[in-house]
């Protein structure tokens, strides 16, 4: 069994501690961190306002979830069977759950087919991929991919949706994913 992404980052910083990786390769991992989320707030922030207490609880418990989510994936031997039984165990509380909080909920079949598709089919394939990829990627080059769903979202909305490609999202597109660059070649440095 191999140990998992906290072992793995104590390991790390026990290593740095010792001498035993070199500080250019800790400071790109660093570096290209800060410049990842510099990215996201340059595309995320202007024009942002306060959440509600409400949207702001219920983004981190999701965020909460995710971490949990992908760090049970790194030792994950079947991603197809985990993420179909995964799909499995969340489908009667996607079900239930509207009924419980929208007492006028009203359902019609494209509706319903449109949500079956967007939420089983397209991100059941992204899930699949996710869990195939977490066993092969180091702790911090798969939390440091995470950053670049902001921009592929954005860049989504450009493509299909009609919305404007402006200097800021261009801008904030490559500092992210030059981030995401920086953090993937330390990564591959130090392995």
């Amino acid at each position: 069994m191999t140990p998992g992404p906290v072992v793995e980052d104590f390991n790390v910083i026990e290593d740095i501690g010792s001498g035993q990786i070199p500080g250019f390769i800790v400071a790109l991992k660093i570096v290209g961190i800060l410049d990842a989320l510099t990215g996201i707030a340059i595309l995320l922030l202007p024009g942002a306002e306060r959440p509600s207490m409400h949207s702001a609880a219920m983004m981190v418990i999701s965020g909460l979830a995710w971490v949990l989510y992908s760090i049970t994936g790194q030792k994950v031997t079947n991603a197809a069977a985990s993420t179909a039984g995964n799909f499995i165990l969340a489908a009667p509380i996607a079900l239930i759950a509207p009924l419980l909080f929208h007492a006028n909920l009203y359902v019609d079949l494209h509706g319903f087919l449109l949500g079956v598709v967007a939420g089983a089919i397209t991100s059941g394939a992204a899930y699949l991929l996710w869990y195939s990829l977490l066993p092969i990627l180091k702790a911090t080059t798969a939390s440091t991919l995470q950053l670049s769903i902001p921009c592929l979202a954005t860049l989504g909305g450009v493509l299909f949706l009609g919305e404007a490609l402006t200097l800021q999202v261009m801008l904030s597109t490559a500092i992210i994913l030059t981030g995401i660059g920086m953090t993937i070649l330390a990564d591959k440095k130090f392995s």
